[in-house]
């Protein structure tokens, strides 16, 4: 037994030479770029400088002769200041599951004799109240809720929060299963390794969990030499030398008792270890139940010679101290035997995080400005604790949002930082009284819900925004930017342009009264003038006009039509087919009988007239089969509208919902998928320069009577010089789940941000599901389809309203092609060449069944384009 006691040990000192992947062992306290190896479990501890900037290091009282034990408990850390402070331990595998271990040696380091009492909280849930006692040892297992996991100090107003160590042990996915997204599990009590003297940990333990003998004798020890299987896939994998001791009575009319002091309301987990490790001769039999406060709760257990077995014991009804008793049955003629035990609560997560978007923009100004205030933890959970300057909204089935943002007066400089606009909840901004540059950046008007701005008192320069002066005119948004003498609001910064230019003359030619006048007409003129061209390159130079006509395109100018004419197109807006951004869409007719669509914009919209502009320009110089036609619009004050032909069957988002009776077969599907990525590539590559639309969707996507599709709404597309360039932009603009994540990141954009989108629009086709999962929990269909494939099944990937229809080869090309879309790294995506090169080699493995006149034109749509050439560089803001 010593001997291989003595094995066990060398062999455990070798093996724990490096520490496995994924533990995190922290000296709290520890001088910074200090490390020790830990004599006890030959893994080494660093400084927690690292994982935490807040905090003062101390050393415990030399009166409490604490160094015969781990050496972590002769330092900690103490955090007088502040109500919350948090560690940050990772890189974790985000929904792995982990135990964490937090140990809190008090040794009276500030002389006063009174441990106090705080909490402590992994993420936004409380995990445990740390109690006034020396020493307390806290372990949870959880589930990582991202790429880190925090533990948090929380005051209470009971003393100053403190701590001496701090673990982190990765498991498998296999154990503890009961701890999820919605539940984790304390260790209530120390586990017992029931017939063996003193502690156990790693590497006997691989996950190096802490176990104990026996504190209390409840049977006879016994023990074997041979080693003890644990199986794979066990729910705890406790280790194979708990297995090898246990404890039993000496008679079968004897129990093995046990006690669970549990508090009443609390949901408890037992887990009960049993193997056979004596050998039974003959017709010897071990065969046990166990019973709860007298009732049978499980069993009968017979457990095999040398084998492992976990028995789970759930929780019981209300709670509270329940007696446990491990009986013979009638059958058996061996005494009861137990090798181990652990006791967990069951935490239900109550606390929802802060929404992930808002969190990850205010992290980015945190960053940029360098706020030096308590921003440590979530931003709005715990609500006592909720970042000083934030307000937050917050609902029992939503992640709670950030409302309001006060920076004011907090030293900071530089410009108005793009990752604010990302703060979509934003009621109310306050950045007044600091040092900020530059202009006001129109994506503040993305804030639909933005009630109130304060600027004043900084260096900003420019030009108020007009959507921003807009609503500041018209009262639905609070506007106050005094104090920044390099800002003027519409209109002014030209009033100031004029007096710079006027005034000197003024007062050289003084006594010349005619010359003033016929320089201020001059210059009257010549503002008029400019507003001229500037109203002709919105919508295209004249020889750009003159093109079209030689190319058989439409002549803007006689597709100018005036208000009145708008109302008798659309018999007064009698027949609304649609709502965004930017307004109402109602359905019409030209006088010829044409059915059309008039996108009218609204006065309180927040796309603004500068989107409608861009998306004027664009269709009036786009020509291709598969993209909607525009056939004209509405200039006058007040009044702006856009003319573009009428699709009879919408848009592919309502045809691949479930409020539609879905008609579109696999080919027809296919088919649609070709058209828009032929409409893409022109977009891409005929055009010069090239143009990249921003916002494909399914949504966007419209089908003309003959389900032919068409894509439409350029509000938001970005001309590029050519193709190989790249647009930095200042607020990520597009839709959730079509979103390039790699665009979101970096904010450079390129063409194969469409790509993505496209990408995702695929698989909409191939699935029949939309891009995110709206429910309890966000789940995106890229992840399911990434998750299912593997299993090789495509009948559980393809949308069941197609009935089976379909050919398996063709739904695997496609299903490629849209993975490769949706590929992370940009420059591992296809071009939209590609993509309809791919998309085209589907058509063959389709069987006569499936195929039909759908086809018959796909080849000829792809060189029904009309290149044009454009040299306005268009930047429509974000809507």
């Amino acid at each position: 037994m010593w001997l291989q006691a003595l094995l066990l040990g060398l062999l455990a000192m070798e093996a724990s030479a490096q520490a496995p992947p994924g533990f995190i062992s922290i000296d709290c306290g520890l001088e910074t770029n200090d490390s020790y190896r830990n004599q006890y479990n030959n893994l080494v501890y660093d400084t927690d400088a690292s994982y935490i900037d807040t905090g003062v290091n101390q050393d415990v009282s030399p009166d409490t002769n604490l160094t015969g034990l781990h050496r972590y408990y002769s330092t900690l850390r103490s955090f007088p200041d502040g109500t919350r402070n948090c560690y940050t331990l990772g890189p974790v595998r985000k929904g792995g599951r982990y135990l964490v271990r937090a140990e809190f040696e008090y040794g009276n380091y500030d002389g006063r004799n009174a441990p106090p009492t705080f909490d402590v909280y992994l993420g936004v849930n409380l995990w445990q109240t740390v109690p006034p006692e020396d020493f307390s040892r806290l372990e949870i297992i959880a589930i990582a809720p991202s790429e880190s996991i925090q533990v948090c100090l929380v005051a209470i107003g009971m003393g100053t929060p403190f701590i001496s160590s701090l673990e982190l042990r990765p498991l498998r996915d296999t154990m503890y299963t009961m701890a999820n997204k919605t539940h984790s599990l304390v260790l209530y009590e120390d586990r017992e390794d029931h017939g063996r003297n003193g502690s156990m940990r790693y590497p006997n333990d691989m996950f190096d969990r802490v176990w104990f003998g026996s504190s209390k004798r409840i049977g006879t020890p016994v023990s074997t030499d041979n080693d003890v299987l644990v199986e794979e896939g066990d729910l705890a994998m406790a280790p194979p030398l708990v297995f090898e001791t246990a404890v039993k009575t000496n008679s079968t009319s004897q129990f093995l008792n046990f006690t669970v002091k549990g508090i009443s309301g609390e949901k408890m987990l037992v887990f009960l270890y049993f193997a056979e490790i004596e050998n039974i001769k003959g017709k010897q039999r071990r065969e046990f139940s166990v019973y709860r406060n007298g009732n049978l709760i499980s069993g009968p257990h017979n457990p095999k010679f040398l084998v492992g077995q976990t028995v789970i014991i759930p929780e019981s009804g209300p709670g509270g101290t329940s007696n446990y008793t491990i009986q013979a049955t009638a059958n058996s003629t061996l005494p009861p035997i137990i090798n181990g035990r652990e006791v967990y609560k069951l935490v239900e997560l109550k606390s929802l995080p802060t929404d992930e978007g808002d969190v990850n923009a205010v992290m980015k100004i945190k960053g940029s400005y360098g706020v030096k205030r308590n921003w440590i933890g979530d931003p709005c959970v715990p609500q006592n604790v909720s970042w000083e300057g934030l307000n937050c909204s917050y609902n029992d089935h939503q992640n709670p949002r950030i409302t309001a943002l006060n920076l004011s007066r907090s030293g900071i400089s530089g410009i108005i930082s793009p990752s604010i606009a990302n703060l979509t909840a934003l009621e109310s901004l306050d950045l007044s009284g600091n040092n900020l540059t530059g202009e006001i950046p129109t994506d503040l008007a993305e804030l639909l819900q933005l009630k109130v701005l304060n600027l004043e008192n900084n260096q900003l320069s420019g030009v108020v925004p007009k959507i921003l002066h807009e609503k500041s005119q018209n009262q639905t948004l609070q506007l106050r930017i005094d104090g920044n003498t390099n800002l003027c609001r519409e209109g002014s910064c030209e009033a100031r342009r004029k007096n710079k230019i006027i005034v000197p003359i003024t007062v050289g030619i003084a006594a010349s009264s005619v010359l003033v006048f016929l320089i201020a007409i001059l210059i009257s003129w010549r503002i008029r003038r400019r507003k001229k061209i500037s109203l002709q390159e919105t919508f295209c130079m004249k020889a750009d006009i003159q093109s079209n006509k030689q190319q058989g395109s439409l002549n803007l100018e006689s597709s100018q039509f005036t208000f009145a004419e708008i109302v008798i197109i659309t018999e007064n807006f009698q027949h609304q087919i649609g709502e965004g951004g930017f307004g109402k869409v109602y359905r019409g007719r030209l006088r010829n009988g044409i059915e059309v669509a008039v996108k009218l914009l609204s006065k309180a919209s927040f796309q603004g007239e500068k989107e409608f502009q861009a998306e004027a320009q664009i269709l009036t110089r786009v020509h291709h089969r598969n993209l909607v036609s525009f056939l004209g619009y509405c200039n006058e004050p007040d009044s702006f509208a856009l003319v573009y032909e009428f699709m009879a069957h919408g848009n592919l988002a309502m045809h691949l919902s479930d409020k539609l009776n879905n008609d579109l077969s696999w080919s027809r599907r296919l088919r649609i998928a070709i058209e828009v990525a032929q409409g893409l590539e022109y977009l891409h590559i005929f055009c010069k320069p090239p143009i990249v639309h921003r916002d494909v969707k399914t949504a966007n996507i419209l089908l003309n009577l003959n389900l032919e599709a068409k894509l439409a709404d350029f509000g938001m597309s970005k001309f590029f010089r050519d193709e190989n360039s790249v647009y930095i932009s200042t607020a990520i603009v597009g839709t959730p789940g079509y979103l390039d994540p790699e665009y979101c990141q970096t904010s450079k954009l390129t063409e194969k941000s469409d790509v993505y989108s496209f990408g995702i629009v695929l698989l909409e086709l191939i699935t029949g599901k939309p891009p995110i999962t709206r429910g309890l929990e966000k789940s995106s269909t890229i992840s399911w389809v990434q998750s299912n494939i593997q299993r090789g099944d495509i009948t559980e990937i393809v949308d069941k309203r197609l009935g089976g229809k379909y050919d398996t080869n063709s739904i695997w090309k496609a299903l490629e092609v849209a993975l490769l879309c949706t590929m992370p790294n940009s420059t591992q995506r296809p071009s939209m060449s590609a993509v309809v090169t791919q998309l085209k080699d589907c058509l063959p493995y389709m069987t006569p069944q499936y195929t039909s006149s759908d086809f018959h034109d796909c080849e000829q749509s792809r060189v029904d384009v009309v290149p044009f050439i454009s040299d306005i560089d268009t930047n429509p803001s974000a809507r």
